[in-house]
């Protein structure tokens, strides 16, 4: 009979190592006596750093008291409880998991422990905050144009002040065009995120794309009152592989960046050049500014989608945060990658990282 027990011991284990979700069961004092590969290569708790651990280990620091009392009550009443939960790893980092805790009872009914079953929704609570900041700002985003078009139509329609026909047809046409931008890049990121983009690879020569970019800044950076130029590009600069029309686009909303945050008198340059970097030889497109620079704990956040940092926000700089998401998936697309550096008050450069072609 011990053989047949501890024969269908090794079989429950063995069920519960090979389960997706994470495993723990601790006993009437909480304390870990089982945990399964999956808890282990979630949390970092292997089965000896689990053992005799409180269950508050990886749960209870990140949990409010009332959902902490709320659970603890549960547990001791030998209820089920579920609910969601900030987890802590042994490294210290957190996570947001799926938590199942129920009781378990011996052959007399006896509540002898708990097991508990969580899984990482991190990702899933991610995209959830995403969509509500999508949300959020492209209302923000589209109420603006929309509601200015409204009234410069009724000014137009009312017909009081003819000689101002022209500047609300201007603003019209200023809003149309804001308008259709927004579109114009939600439709391009759905289709960067779902490889569904057309990409026609072919030699691009980085030499005339630069100087189509910089003719077509040019009257923006001269209506700002900017200096836009460009470095000498270096001989034999290498052409790249990529579709020319979405690297133009890249580099193109460096530029307008670049010029929408540098101050009248500024400047804002272009260069290129080569690197050697993990073997490999890469091409580089620099866009440059003496803007207002980008403060260091923002930095990591420029390329998120939606994110619009302070100065954005403090110079009421139109946009929805969507242009260096672009360019972001866009050297994705390629096989490279953009960095930024920026010193706040000084400036900031904006790297496209592509590989050189054969």
């Amino acid at each position: 009979r011990t053989a047949e027990i501890r024969a269908e011991q090794e079989k429950s284990e063995t069920i519960l190592r090979s389960v997706g979700d994470a495993i723990a069961m601790t006993d009437l004092e909480r304390r870990i006596r089982f945990v399964n590969d999956a808890f282990s290569t979630l949390t970092g708790y292997s089965d000896d750093d689990a053992a005799g651990q409180p269950m508050s280990v990886w749960i209870g620091e990140e949990l409010p008291a009332s959902d902490w009392e709320a659970l603890a009550s549960s547990l001791t009443r030998g209820e089920v409880w579920r609910g969601e939960v900030t987890a802590r790893r042994k490294d210290g980092r957190t996570y947001d998991a799926d938590l199942t805790i129920a009781p378990v009872s011996d052959a007399k009914g006896r509540l002898v422990g708990h097991v508990s079953s969580h899984r990482d929704i991190s990702r899933l609570k991610d995209l959830d905050r995403a969509r509500d900041r999508f949300m959020n700002n492209v209302s923000h985003e589209l109420r603006t144009p929309v509601t200015n078009i409204k009234l410069y139509a009724q000014l137009l329609r009312s017909g009081r002040r003819p000689e101002k026909s022209d500047h609300y047809l201007e603003v019209m046409t200023e809003q149309v065009q804001r308008l259709e931008h927004l579109v114009r890049d939600i439709l391009e990121l759905t289709d960067l995120d779902r490889g569904r983009a057309t990409m026609v690879m072919q030699p691009v020569r980085l030499s005339a794309m630069i100087g189509d970019s910089l003719t077509a800044h040019q009257r923006q950076a001269t209506a700002a009152g900017l200096t836009l130029g460009s470095d000498p590009l270096p001989a034999g600069l290498p052409a790249v592989m990529g579709d020319q029309a979405r690297l133009s686009q890249a580099l193109s909303e460096l530029m307008e960046n670049a010029i929408t945050f540098t101050l009248d008198g500024g400047e804002v340059a272009v260069a290129a050049g080569t690197a050697e970097r993990e073997g490999e030889r890469w091409v580089t497109i620099d866009v440059r500014d003496s803007g207002v620079g980008i403060p260091l704990p923002e930095q990591e956040r420029v390329f998120d989608r939606f994110y619009r940092g302070s100065a954005a926000a403090s110079g009421h700089v139109p946009g929805a945060g969507l242009g260096l998401s672009i360019v972001r998936e866009i050297m994705r697309a390629h096989g490279g990658r953009v960095t930024v550096e920026s010193t706040e008050g000084e400036g900031s450069t904006f790297t496209l990282w592509l590989r050189a072609a054969a």
